[in-house]
């Protein structure tokens, strides 16, 4: 692994309020910053899929999480492209895309409380379908 990518700027701060309030802590508080920004990004989603279509939003939305892992691109110098797998890469950014445009459909065009209660029930289908899928015993 690139050692730019683990000790860089926002790692070595993690570290440091892991120390001081404990990794629990922090961990919690980086929970709550990302259920801020999922919000943020569904309510943003919900207001402008009235006037753009859905396609160009999660273009948009792409194309900002890109701007913002760009530093980390450079610096690795293309390390982080780089898989033994190739195709199974592939294949998730497929479904992740699939996944992305069906769930801000689903933003944009039922009421915000009834998409996030959706939204809940994953982890439902994903514990049930690892057990007839993969053979993983849930329980």
């Amino acid at each position: 692994m690139n050692t730019r990518i683990t000790n860089g700027f926002l790692p070595q701060i993690l570290e440091r309020w892991s120390g001081q309030y404990g990794g629990n802590a922090v961990g919690a508080a980086l929970m709550i910053v990302a259920c801020l920004t999922n919000a943020a990004m569904m309510a943003s989603v919900k207001e402008l899929s009235q006037t753009y279509p859905i396609w160009q939003v999660l273009l948009m939305r792409s194309v900002g999480q890109s701007t913002l892992l760009l530093p980390i691109i450079v610096s690795s110098r293309g390390e982080v492209f780089k898989s033994e797998r190739i195709s199974l890469q592939i294949l998730r950014v497929v479904l992740s895309f699939i996944s992305l445009m069906a769930a801000f459909y689903t933003v944009a065009n039922i009421p915000l409380a009834e998409a996030s209660a959706i939204s809940f029930l994953r982890i439902i289908f994903v514990v049930a379908l690892a057990g007839v899928l993969f053979g993983d015993r849930v329980g």
